[in-house]
């Protein structure tokens, strides 16, 4: 068989004339010879990991956790039983209780017997102030007509009677707006002011915006200024402090209340627990003459 002919030499590159470009010389070494390029390796194949028999085989498999360790039985007990139990109270122990429980309870009754005296005099004296009171409104209500016609004829303003209505209608809760001028002030004095006055609840707590605009009005009033105006303004000079003293008279009672209630209950609870240590000690006392009986007496016959 006859070879096949060469393959034709490839064309040389030409340059831009149209000259063939010289092929590029090798590069030398320092012994000028030429330098043979490295050929170049293949790339390794990556080697596959070996499967562990320790990781699952498909994804999403978890590892079965191990259940728990089951606590032995009867650990709590066996602490409880190391615990030695506490022995009960002797005698002594529950006397020195007694003792100190029955103390507690005197001091707690004594607190209960000084609020309740306390408690009865501040009855007496609130008693004694609403009964005053009840004197001093009818008194207002016998000069309501006279008053009323002369506070009508004044046209000058009377500056200590003005003082004194208006320390009234500050009690009554009235708008200050309502009285600031003496015209103003007079539109009140009508027979339903009268009426509100003898309706007036002394006992209440007082609001104290209110008194304090009848402290105000009432500061250096004297009754000589007041009489020589007009009656209508020392009668509710005197009705406005009798309802004073009413009202702090009860407020003190209602404290004294509370105070001993609160007393009372604190000697229920010491009541309470002298009972229990009481039967402490009772059974205390069992169990020792439980424990020395007390020695047989002979049978009528033998010894001698």
């Amino acid at each position: 068989a006859l070879n096949p002919p060469p393959p034709p030499p490839p064309e040389p590159e030409l340059d831009e004339e149209g000259n063939p470009i010289p092929p590029p010389e090798p590069e030398l070494d320092e012994e000028g010879n030429p330098i043979v390029p490295p050929a170049e390796e293949a790339p390794k194949e990556e080697e596959e990991e070996p499967i562990s028999d320790d990781e699952p085989e498909e994804e999403g498999e978890e590892e079965e956790e191990a259940p728990p360790e089951e606590e032995e039985e009867g650990g709590e007990e066996d602490d409880d039983d190391e615990q030695e139990e506490k022995p009960p109270p002797t005698v002594e122990e529950a006397t020195k209780l007694v003792e100190k429980a029955s103390k507690l309870l005197k001091k707690a009754s004594k607190v209960s017997r000084r609020l309740a005296r306390s408690l009865r005099q501040l009855t007496k004296v609130a008693e004694k102030a609403m009964s005053q009171r009840e004197h001093v409104v009818k008194r207002v209500e016998l000069v309501k007509e006279d008053a009323l016609a002369e506070v009508r004829s004044f046209f000058c303003t009377p500056p200590a009677t003005y003082r004194a209505v208006k320390a009234v209608l500050y009690m009554l809760g009235k708008d200050p707006l309502t009285f600031n001028t003496w015209t103003k002030c007079r539109a009140h004095l009508t027979n339903d002011l009268f009426a509100q006055l003898a309706e007036f609840d002394a006992t209440a707590d007082r609001v104290m915006p209110h008194w304090k605009g009848v402290r105000a009005c009432c500061k250096g009033l004297k009754p000589a200024a007041l009489q020589a105006e007009a009656v209508i303004g020392d009668v509710f000079r005197v009705y406005v402090e009798h309802t004073k003293a009413v009202a702090k008279a009860c407020m003190a009672q209602r404290a004294e209340e509370a105070a001993l209630a609160e007393a009372q209950e604190k000697q229920a609870v010491e009541q309470a627990a002298v009972d229990e240590v009481q039967k402490i000690l009772d059974e205390a006392n069992e169990r020792e003459r439980a424990a020395n009986p007390p020695p047989e007496e002979p049978a009528e016959g033998e010894g001698g």
